[in-house]
């Protein structure tokens, strides 16, 4: 019984697989016996010369193919590819052409002429290719820009434009180490880069290594002074470091460089918040005039006591923008201080919406909490910042979850799994809290270290929606009341109508979960060990 054309080229497939080319070879040649025009068969035939080695054959079995279904695009692209192998690039480059007629996709277009710009011997991609990468990455298509730049590496790997766009796709892609390694090579193919400098400086910065990205961001500013974005980098960057005037020095020459650069003028109107300069910073605040500045002008106005500004200010927060935890901690505080009434759209209560939990009834802490932290401390691959709120401690820099390892990434799941089972908690409340729950946010960590003696002045976090801290270890034999956490309405005591003290004092130990709407302020007492205790810390902060 004679076999089908399925059938044959079934039987040569498996002829192939098995290394019996004779055979294959045999059966693909029977096949186009019978139909010598047939696409499939042709097009299997020319795979099979291609696997062979026999480009020249290849060629003749995928023109026919193409010639048959000029449509359909993976025999043209295999074609292509074919033409290209045999060093027939002005023929590859033609069919390119009539392949984008036929609905090749034009990034994919694109990579077909990169291969076909290599092979003719070109020592960098033309400037289509290189205009149509950049036009990716700006536009936000993200997945396309990435899968030129890396054919751009591949055949042009001392094209600097093709390390950078990739290195800008792994930092999108939240892969820092891989961003890393390409913005390394982009500064070894451009050593008097301020740019490349400046993208090296950045991604230490994300990975906590604030040394690291001093180091580079003044190497970006040495080889370009007028670099207005590096010195804002640098600026952040010393500010984290503690090296406070300097960092103000930084915001200041931004400006003088580009006086409508808004986030370095907000820098340094926080500068001057935080040192308690709260009508210089009130000044620029307002020339900034955006929705956060605007909450940190009604701090101003509530630190220097203008009552008047404070209610304006608090009236047209509520009116005009999103409830999140500082807007409900400046009403709060307005009320505790001032006894103004106003409808807070954050919690009215935050005190009620403080919860504490054990890890030890729902995981194994040792092996899912303790171990991985002590893991990432003794590796050393992170950089502690400056913090003027804790006294004889350190707290690590930047964003513990972010390109981390499986043991943090877990806590990270851990987190929002207890996070998921707090908001079920609340889910009937009608606080803005929980009602308005942000609908995609991030969990942002950092680890804080105290050492005897140690303790964390009152704070809020001013990004955050919810709060938290684990407690991964607390020194053993501590007294009563050493080492608790304190959560109140306001950084200073706050007394009721009965000369009560309003806040919430909670007793930690190791392993204890405490969650806590981010218009809290907080605070921990001291404590007297010789142990180390270990804290972390985190923020659910909403996208928008």
């Amino acid at each position: 019984m004679e076999m089908t054309t399925d059938e044959i080229l079934k039987e040569a497939s498996l002829a192939e697989e098995e290394g019996d080319l004779q055979k294959a070879n045999a059966l693909f040649q029977s096949a186009i016996l019978n139909q010598p025009t047939n696409s499939e068969i042709n097009f299997r035939y020319g795979l099979f010369h291609l696997a062979c080695n026999d480009v020249e054959r290849a060629i003749e079995c995928l023109q026919v193919a193409v010639a048959s279904k000029p449509n359909e695009i993976a025999f043209r692209v295999t074609y292509i590819k074919a033409l290209i192998e045999g060093h027939q690039n002005i023929e590859a480059a033609q069919e390119v052409t009539k392949a984008i007629k036929s609905g090749l996709k034009e990034h994919h277009a694109h990579i077909l002429r990169l291969i076909i710009t290599s092979s003719s011997g070109q020592t960098s991609p033309s400037e289509e290719i290189t205009e149509a990468l950049l036009r990716y990455l700006r536009s936000g298509k993200i997945q396309r820009a990435g899968e030129l730049a890396v054919n751009i590496v591949k055949y042009f790997p001392r094209t600097s434009v093709g390390w950078e766009v990739l290195g800008a796709v792994h930092q999108h892609n939240g892969n820092l180490d891989k961003a890393l390694g390409a913005f390394k090579t982009v500064a070894r193919l451009t050593p008097e880069s301020a740019q490349a400098h400046n993208n090296l400086g950045f991604i230490f910065k994300k990975k906590g290594d604030l040394h690291k990205a001093e180091e580079y961001y003044n190497k970006a500013v040495e080889l370009e002074p007028n670099y207005a974005e590096a010195i804002y980098n640098l600026g952040n960057t010393l500010q984290e470091n503690g090296k406070y005037d300097q960092a103000r020095s930084s915001f200041k020459k931004v400006l003088a460089l580009d006086e409508s650069f808004a986030q370095a003028r907000f820098n340094l109107a926080m500068s001057y918040f935080e040192s308690g300069e709260y009508k210089a910073a009130l000044h620029h605040f307002e020339i900034v005039n955006n929705s956060e500045s605007m909450e940190y002008a009604a701090r101003c106005a509530l630190m220097i006591g203008d009552l008047k500004e404070l209610k304006r200010r608090l009236a047209s927060l509520v009116n005009h923008e999103i409830p999140n935890s500082n807007i409900g901690s400046l009403i709060t505080r307005a009320e505790v201080r001032y006894g103004l009434q106003i409808v807070n759209p954050f919690c009215a209560k935050p005190l009620e919406f403080v919860r504490k939990t054990n890890l030890h009834t729902k995981y194994e802490f040792i092996r899912e909490f303790f171990d991985p932290i002590k893991e990432f401390l003794d590796g050393k691959s992170y950089s502690d910042k400056a913090q003027r709120l804790l006294y004889n401690g350190s707290q690590t820099a930047g964003n513990i979850f972010s390109d981390a390892d499986a043991g943090i990434k877990n806590i990270e799941e851990c987190i929002r799994s207890e996070i998921n089972d707090y908001r079920s908690k609340f889910d009937e409340s009608s606080e803005g809290l929980i009602s308005r729950w942000p609908k995609n946010y991030e969990i942002y960590g950092w680890l804080i270290r105290m050492r005897d003696g140690g303790f964390l002045k009152p704070h809020i976090h001013e990004r955050g929606w919810l709060s938290g801290s684990i407690y991964i270890r607390v020194p053993s034999n501590l007294k009563s009341d050493e080492g608790n956490l304190i959560l109140r309405l306001d950084d200073k005591n706050c007394i009721d109508s009965k000369g009560t003290t309003i806040e919430r004092k909670i007793n930690v130990a190791s392993a204890d979960l405490c969650l806590f709407p981010s218009s809290l302020f907080h605070y921990t007492t001291p404590f007297s060990s010789r142990e180390e205790r270990i804290v972390l810390a985190f923020d659910l902060i909403p996208k928008h």
